[in-house]
């Protein structure tokens, strides 16, 4: 397993109430494999999402990336780790509104490095070419659709070469036409470069894309099937 949690639990401490958002979940991810997570609102698929991919820590139990436990990592060790090996696109984009389309793109990587190699700039324009942004790299978020903000997001999470990619209801706030670029955008990361995705999405149509759809509800995996 590329990445794996095993009875991972969460709990949320609100003024009123003890909230579970997932209790003793187990789930292991193959190198390469598609997997899509679904289930109603409040299930726990964006609170598995972000454990599985060191955004949060779990209340209890533990998660491994490439049998290394990094539930427990130290900060600096984890961003490293995100940055490095990890690529998140989310709902709501995240753009840096002062940046550019191109200075967005390269952002991991100038964080990653203090110059930029050539090959790095060579895959930033590789990647604007396949998703559609080479007319729009010198725009700045304000000037783009929010096709278009997501395209520049995917590319983002894609600069640094990701193991695996973690998505987080990609097609949420697009419209049909732009969700279609997306999807077929993810299909081909995951086949041509055997890119890693986890996605979590309300959207039947894009989770029949992945190998294997894991249902979550009230915080528990109900089921799991191949798509």
């Amino acid at each position: 397993m590329i990445i794996e949690a095993k009875s991972v639990s969460k709990v949320y401490l609100d003024v009123h109430a003890v909230v579970k958002a997932l209790e003793k979940v187990s789930i292991g991810v193959r190198e390469a494999e598609y997997v899509a997570i679904v289930g109603p609102s409040g299930a726990g698929k964006s609170t598995l999402l972000h454990i599985l991919g060191g955004l949060e820590r779990p209340t209890e139990g533990k998660v491994f990336f490439r049998r290394e436990d990094i539930s427990r990592m130290k900060a600096s060790s984890i961003y490293r780790l995100r940055n490095e090996h990890l690529g998140f696109v989310f709902q709501f984009y995240y753009l840096i509104s002062e940046l550019n389309v191109w200075e967005n793109i390269l952002l991991p990587a100038s964080i990653k490095l203090h110059y930029l190699p050539q090959k790095t700039r060579d895959y930033a324009e590789e990647l604007a070419e396949m998703l559609g942004l080479k007319e729009r790299i010198h725009a700045f978020p304000h000037q783009l659709s929010g096709g278009e903000k997501q395209r520049v997001a995917l590319a983002r999470a894609l600069i640094n070469r990701p193991q695996i990619l973690f998505c987080d209801e990609p097609t949420g706030n697009l419209d049909a036409e732009a969700a279609a670029i997306i999807k077929q955008v993810l299909r081909d990361i995951n086949c041509k470069n055997s890119t890693t995705i986890v996605l979590v999405t309300h959207n039947l149509d894009l989770a029949r894309e992945a190998e294997r759809i894991i249902y979550l509800n009230n915080g528990r995996i109900e089921n799991e099937s191949s798509a």
